[in-house]
């Protein structure tokens, strides 16, 4: 909701990072990125879409990003009756990334209390832990998955530019090179380039990743 087009990959960023934090919730079921997105703005009444993506629940929310303030809006709904089961309006600032990232958890942890889905020690800290505190790199990462949904050859060498700008700056961060991995699976799937070539990519950036 940025008065802002080219902030759109900051909004559908938060979405994923939030759906991540749901999917390491063993306890519940969650529809991929991929299908969701499909209804992005989409004007269907609440029950269609649960009916069409075969779930109980649907979570609805939005971003709003002025400068450095980010407001996100979430809500719980109950497909079958339309009802709200929860909703909340959260304030941060990128300037203290753990804020936001501390958002993202706390979505993810309250819409496990009102579906009565258990999260385990590990779990709890899987989803609460910080993976960063520097913005530009964060930021890069954010606009390489934006480019890396869009599965185009052109978009796809995009995100790996982003990539290996952000490992320049942090080297450690494994998330960077399993986005790497990705990267060249689907350049290989799609032949853009000799698996000898694109295989080799996929493999040490797996390791590099599995090895931080």
């Amino acid at each position: 909701m940025s008065s802002d087009p080219d902030q759109e990959y900051f909004s559908d960023g938060m979405m994923e990072e939030i759906l991540d934090r749901l999917f390491k919730i063993g306890d519940l079921k969650v529809i991929s990125r991929t299908s969701s997105m499909h209804y992005k703005n989409s004007d269907k009444p609440i029950k269609e879409i649960a009916r069409e993506l075969r779930v109980a629940n649907i979570i609805e929310g939005s971003v709003r990003r002025v400068g450095n303030m980010v407001r996100i809006a979430v809500q719980l709904i109950d497909a079958g009756t339309d009802a709200h089961l929860w909703s909340e309006i959260y304030n941060g600032d990128l300037s203290d990334l753990s804020r936001i990232f501390h958002i993202q958890s706390e979505v993810a942890q309250s819409v496990a209390r009102e579906l009565k889905a258990a999260i385990s020690p590990e779990e709890k800290r899987r989803i609460e832990k910080i993976p960063t505190t520097d913005l530009e790199v964060y930021e890069k990462y954010l606009k390489a998955r934006s480019y890396i949904s869009d599965y185009s050859r052109e978009s796809l060498y995009k995100a790996i530019e982003y990539l290996n700008s952000a490992i320049e700056k942090k080297p450690d961060w494994a998330p960077l090179y399993a986005g790497l991995a990705e990267i060249w699976i689907w350049i290989q799937q799609e032949g853009w380039e000799e698996p000898s070539v694109a295989g080799t990519k996929i493999v040490e950036n797996l390791n590099k990743a599995m090895e931080l």
